[in-house]
């Protein structure tokens, strides 16, 4: 039995290994885990569920296809009225929501940010949706390998140019974060 188990768990260290080139030899692999609170198994998630960034037009509808974002539901003289989407692709969410809640302890910044919401009087579940919006955003920002984003009156258009990720100082990592 301990022999069994032994066999398990080389078969689960090489398909971590495997998982972790595949995501390395990704175009947007090393973006994708430069963020804090995202490894190689919810990078690897992140691209399988998503792809690559071209696939959404903008990160508003990323975060519509994770949940993200509210639905407004105004009508008349009733608004502010903003409900859940009942429509969402569940693995973009939990990407999202367990890179925050990873983030939260090993990430000032995002503690910072979680903070802040929760001093504005968010619940616990709104300070966390809030922090993986951002994430999100901050996601979307970042340069896609040879591209760089340049604004216009259209919106953000990603154009052809060679933008490397910077390093830091702390950690020795390359990150988008800056």
């Amino acid at each position: 039995m301990a022999a069994d188990l032994e066999a398990v768990n080389e078969r689960i260290t090489a398909i971590e290994e495997t998982i972790a080139g595949i995501v390395a030899e990704h175009e947007l692999g090393e973006i994708v885990t430069s963020l804090p609170g995202i490894g190689t198994t919810l990078a690897a998630e992140f691209l399988a569920h998503a792809g690559t960034l071209t696939t959404y037009p903008s990160a508003a509808a990323l975060a519509a296809h994770a949940e993200l974002a509210p639905i407004s539901r105004d009508s008349g003289h009733r608004q502010g009225h903003q409900i859940r989407p009942h429509r969402y692709h569940r693995g973009l969410r939990r990407v999202f929501s367990m890179s925050s809640f990873t983030a939260l302890t090993h990430c000032p910044r995002s503690r910072a940010y979680y903070d802040k919401k929760r001093a504005e009087g968010k619940t616990h579940r709104q300070a966390t949706a809030a922090l993986s919006r951002q994430r999100l955003n901050v996601l979307w920002a970042c340069p896609l390998p040879a591209q760089t984003i340049k604004i216009s009156r259209g919106g953000a258009v990603r154009t052809r140019v060679e933008t490397p990720l910077a390093e830091d100082q702390q950690t020795g990592r390359k990150s988008c974060l800056g």
